[in-house]
């Protein structure tokens, strides 16, 4: 609706059905199943019982009815809500929202029918959301009263019981009117600035629940599991709208697992580290709850910026669609110590690193040519005792994600479309003249505009290299032997090359550099991310180098010597 009517208010009003269950009638031989004892009687349950598993779909069956009801009246011409309303709306408050700018919303991946009201339910929550002008407020108002109206009350002059309204008019004061700000499915959500927050009442609760559990801890009490777990299960509920989360989870799961073990082995009282991410936990709920979270950065839009890396045993690299790009060799010290899974997503996390620290709080499309570090950076499920690299380097996109207000959607791409992320990282024999003269006699076709490499073995990447190194248990390193790219490979040994082995000038990126690409625009369209994806796919005439490497003819040779007699 933003997309579409971007300057027209939104408003959202919700509708919670007053004893819904009680309403539906069950089958006898059904009810005796969810009979119940009260000393020597037994009570039999005619109506949907609470707490079952199957009375929600079954009672959906009466409130999706509804709902389509009342979409089938808003999309009606020839309904007049003067005319024919519900006596439930005499209670309905005026429609609220403010005049001031708008938020633009990003476009979806997926296209949808816009309305100007849609209706939608979840059990016994009824949604509407209307663009609040003249001709829809008073259908929006009307559409869903009516329906339950007509539904629900009296339907012949024999029906003698007195029946409570179907809507509460209590509850219909609270959430029934058409605001731009309403609790929607337990999150409070802001159709003008589109950004979701977690409720006052809730973060509270959560926050309460924290702070018994740091209570225990310092007196040195032990937790209880069932404690730890109902907690667990509330910052799962936070981590919906604050995808970083998903990052910091892993240490209390831990945890509760040692809680939940009969092993006297395991330690049942929190440690340090469990601690710290309570501690960081607080911050999350506070900042959801006042800050809240982009539903632009939540929901399947269009990704702002695109970026690509790479890596091998020998080095790591990456590039931004906008033009920016970089590349380290890692240090003959930690050669063949850090596993190349560690070494893609370090790789990954630094490209998206690199693009926050130029264009600002964003959400980024980074492509990885290793579905391990693509689902290691969507979240976190190591065990931080057995493999403490792998959780720090998760932690590093998760912080990074926390501090920036930035969301990334990780994509797979076959490592032979991975041309030039894969020359960054593995072409680091060539300086970087020599790199770019190859480039552009190579690759020509799919550099990025304004392509310029910004850093070039920044210290601070090395010195978390270095880092998560100290983590593995100690082992002698093993290295292997370097292979050059395969675009590039048939360049080796060509005299530009050499002075190919000296080692590369570190530098980092500057304010001069950064300013030379501000004038870079996010997508647009879902047109312009995928007309970025199609320039930089390697083409089939390009998939092999102009000369035969010469691994390739020694293996060649081999073979017609050692081919079959046939």
């Amino acid at each position: 609706m933003r997309r579409n009517f971007p300057g027209i208010p939104i408003g959202l009003s919700k509708h919670d059905l007053d004893s819904a269950y009680r309403r539906v009638h069950v089958f006898f031989d059904h009810a005796i199943l969810q009979c119940w004892t009260w000393n020597d009687m037994a009570i039999i349950n005619s109506r949907l019982p609470f707490g079952s598993s199957p009375a929600a779909p079954e009672f959906s069956f009466v409130s999706d009815f509804a709902v389509d009801l009342a979409q089938w009246l808003c999309d009606d011409p020839s309904w007049n809500p003067a005319d024919l309303h519900s006596s439930f709306t005499k209670t309905l408050p005026a429609p609220q929202f403010s005049r001031g700018e708008k938020v633009e919303a990003r476009p979806l991946l997926n296209e949808i029918q816009v309305k100007k009201i849609s209706t939608d339910g979840f059990i016994d929550d009824l949604i509407t959301v209307a663009l609040l002008t003249d001709d829809s407020v008073e259908r929006a108002r009307h559409a869903i009263p009516l329906a339950l109206d007509a539904m629900f009350r009296p339907k012949t002059n024999r029906d003698q019981f007195e029946r409570v309204d179907i809507l509460s008019e209590e509850k219909m004061l609270a959430e029934g009117g058409l605001c731009e700000r309403q609790i929607i499915l337990g999150w409070e959500i802001d159709s003008a600035t589109l950004r979701a927050f977690l409720p006052t009442h809730k973060s509270r609760r959560y926050l309460q629940d924290i702070a018994k559990i740091l209570d225990l801890a310092t007196k040195k009490q032990p937790l209880k599991a069932s404690d730890l777990e109902k907690l667990i299960g509330k910052l799962v509920h936070v981590s919906q709208i604050a995808k970083e989360g998903e990052f910091f989870l892993n240490r209390l799961r831990d945890r509760l697992k040692r809680l939940q073990s009969p092993s006297p082995s395991y330690k049942k009282l929190l440690q340090s580290e469990d601690l710290s991410d309570l501690h960081l936990w607080i911050q999350i709920i506070k900042q959801c709850e006042t800050k809240g979270r982009s539903l632009n950065r939540m929901l399947d839009t269009v990704p702002e910026y695109g970026c690509a890396s790479d890596a091998c045993e020998h080095g790591l690299g990456g590039w931004l669609n906008f033009g920016p790009a970089w590349r380290c060799k890692i240090p003959s010290n930690l050669l063949g110590i850090l596993s190349i899974n560690i070494l893609e997503a370090v790789a990954a996390y630094w490209t998206v690193f690199l693009c926050i620290r130029m264009k600002g709080s964003c959400k980024i499309l980074s492509k990885v040519d290793s579905t391990s570090a693509r689902s290691w950076l969507r979240r976190n499920r190591f065990d931080p005792t057995i493999s403490p690299a792998h959780d720090a380097a998760c932690r590093k996109m998760g912080k990074l994600l926390l501090q920036t207000d930035s969301a990334v959607t990780m994509q797979h791409v076959q490592g032979k479309t991975n041309v030039l992320a894969d020359i960054l990282s593995r072409d680091s024999h060539l300086s970087l003249s020599q790199l770019n003269q190859a480039l552009k006699q190579r690759i020509k076709s799919r550099l990025p505009k304004n392509f310029e490499v910004v850093e070039q073995n920044p210290p601070d990447l090395l010195d978390l290299l270095s880092h998560l190194a100290s983590l593995l248990p100690s082992k002698m390193p093993t290295p292997k032997a370097q292979e050059r790219s395969e675009a590039l490979r048939s360049y080796s040994g060509s005299s530009i090359f050499a002075d190919s082995e000296k080692e590369l000038t570190p530098f980092s990126l500057t304010p001069a550099t950064k300013k030379k690409f501000e004038s870079a625009r996010p997508f647009a369209t879902l047109t312009d991310m995928e007309s970025w994806e199609t320039e930089t796919k390697v083409k089939k005439s390009e998939q092999e180098p102009s000369e035969t490497p010469s691994h390739k003819l020694e293996r060649h040779a081999a073979c017609m010597v050692n081919r079959h007699p046939s």
